[in-house]
């Protein structure tokens, strides 16, 4: 459970910071 809500919370980290230009890895 707590692995699905840490990959929810890098995705809708991770999405926004993509469309802006950063790539982290």
């Amino acid at each position: 459970m707590k692995k699905v809500l840490l990959l929810t919370l890098s995705l809708s980290f991770w999405l926004p910071a993509e469309r802006n230009g950063f790539y982290l890895g």
